[in-house]
């Protein structure tokens, strides 16, 4: 019993991936001027918290020459 049960369970965690993937995929591609600044938000976010962590990490974490 415990064996089928880690048979079938990747396979039904991937139908319900697969599922969710394809249901995201069609909503992005209803609206696509959401997703586009949803994606420039995120990447303007990562980018500017990339920045402000390296010069921190320059000026307080490195020691000076």
């Amino acid at each position: 019993m415990l064996v089928d049960i880690f048979k079938t369970a990747p396979r039904e965690h991937y139908a319900m991936w697969s599922q969710d993937v394809r249901y995201s995929l069609r909503t992005m591609a209803r609206n696509p001027g959401f997703t586009a600044v949803a994606a420039l938000s995120l990447a303007l976010g990562t980018g500017a918290s990339a920045a402000v962590f390296g010069f921190a990490d320059s000026l307080m974490l490195r020691p000076s020459p």
